[in-house]
């Protein structure tokens, strides 16, 4: 499996995407898929994949994987809130968090929320899953791709 280059500023520790450097939504996809396929839930998938893609330190990765295992399947297999999207907050927070205040982390998380609705107008494992004929699966790996997109966005280019 291909691990995307991730570059970490030094002077503020935030990991940066390389310019130029685009992460597939095939390759995203590819890996939700394949962390499904090992009985990883939707939030363990999605934590697991932007881990292995290098967006959060070994340190902090153990962390975030045991913290992920209780929030999936609409948080602790409740049909709560979406497992997919608490990941993508974890990694949001993983990533950001120890760099901002937790007012611009709020706003990240919200801006992140915000396009989930837009995509999928729900935000409620129960609700997703009785209003889409899209699988899990299927919607964790859309979910994974739009982390993908907002992060590329977010992140700023590495200095020169």
């Amino acid at each position: 499996m291909h691990k995307e280059e991730v570059l970490t500023s030094a002077a503020t520790n935030i990991p940066q995407i390389k310019t130029g450097v685009f992460i597939s939504p095939e390759l995203i996809r590819e890996n939700v898929y394949a962390f499904f396929s090992q009985g990883f839930d939707c939030a363990e998938s999605i934590v697991r994949t932007f881990t292995q893609m290098g967006f959060v330190d070994a340190e902090s990765a153990a962390g975030l994987h045991l913290l992920s295992t209780g929030l999936g399947r609409g948080m602790g297999g409740t049909h709560g809130p979406c497992g997919a999207l608490n990941g993508a907050v974890l990694v949001l927070n993983a990533i950001f968090g120890p760099h901002m205040t937790r007012r611009k982390l709020y706003r990240i998380n919200d801006r992140f929320l915000q396009l989930f609705l837009e995509r999928f107008e729900y935000s409620i494992c129960s609700d997703l899953l009785k209003h889409s004929k899209m699988s899990c699966k299927d919607k964790t790996a859309e979910a994974a791709i739009m982390l993908s997109q907002y992060l590329q966005e977010m992140l700023p280019p590495p200095k020169e």
